[in-house]
C-alpha cells in the first residue's frame, strides 16, 4: 500500500492533504508516498518532499513508468522507517546511559569509600 498523490487537484491537492496528514498525527500515515505532478516546479517538489514524499514524477505517466517510481518509494521509506528506529533505539540507549551514569554518582558520593569501611571495621585501640 501507499499514497499516489497529484500535487495539481481542483478541490484539494496533494500538498495540502500530506499537510492536513501531518496535522493530524493520529491518522496512521506509515506508507510511502508518491506525488504525481503536471509541472516539476523546484518549489513544488521542494515542498513535497519536505512533507515526506518517498518519490515525485512527472505527469502524463504510464503504468511502465510508475512501476520505478514506486519501487524507490517503497525502497526509501523503508530506509527511513529504519533510520528512524534506530534513532529513537539511540536515544533510549543515550537516556539508559545517562540514568546508569547518575545512579553511579548518587552511590560515590554517598557511600562511604572503602578505604572508610576498613577503617569503621577495625577495633579502636583506646
Amino acid at each position: 500500500m501507499l499514497f499516489l498523490l497529484d500535487l495539481k487537484m481542483p478541490v484539494k491537492d496533494g500538498l495540502e492533504v500530506l499537510r492536513w496528514l501531518h496535522e493530524h498525527p493520529e491518522i496512521p500515515t506509515k506508507l510511502p508516498v508518491v506525488v504525481l505532478s503536471s509541472t516539476a516546479l523546484p518549489t513544488e517538489t521542494q515542498l513535497a518532499y519536505a512533507l515526506d514524499i518517498q518519490a515525485c514524477t512527472v505527469k502524463p505517466i504510464s503504468f511502465a513508468d510508475l512501476q520505478p517510481a514506486i519501487a524507490v518509494a517503497v525502497k526509501r521509506f523503508k530506509e527511513l522507517h529504519s533510520l528512524r528506529n534506530e534513532n529513537a533505539d539511540l536515544k533510549q540507549a543515550l537516556a539508559d546511559r545517562k540514568l546508569i551514569e547518575q545512579a553511579k554518582g548518587c552511590l560515590l558520593y554517598t557511600s562511604p569509600s572503602p578505604r572508610d569501611r576498613t577503617r569503621s571495621r577495625m577495633p579502636s585501640s583506646a
